[in-house]
């Protein structure tokens, strides 16, 4: 399996937990029109799990609303997780406690 591969099933992962404990909503992708699954936040955002290939890495990424997500205008600010440095519950741990913050 490629790390690309492991990436997209560890995104699948943490997706389906996250689902099970926070609202989620699917979106369509305008760019790639994939369905992704979204979770709006608190103060109005909506962040969704992404990957960044090069770093072996998961990222959350953020719109500031709902329409902005909608047009799949997201900004990466969240942290790195690394896939070779964090096992499925540490990482669904770090993510829920970036979602929180």
């Amino acid at each position: 399996m490629t790390g690309r591969e492991n990436l997209k099933i560890r995104i699948l992962e943490l997706e389906q937990n996250l689902q099970d404990t926070r609202k989620s909503v699917y979106m369509k992708d305008p760019f790639s029109g994939e369905i992704r699954v979204c979770f709006p936040l608190k103060d109005k955002s909506v962040a969704r799990l992404s990957s960044i290939g090069h770093f072996n890495a998961i990222v959350v990424e953020y719109a500031d609303t709902e329409a902005l997500a909608q047009k799949g205008i997201f900004g990466e600010d969240g942290d790195l997780f690394y896939i070779d440095e964090m096992d499925m519950p540490q990482m669904l741990a770090a993510i829920e406690k970036e979602l929180d913050d």
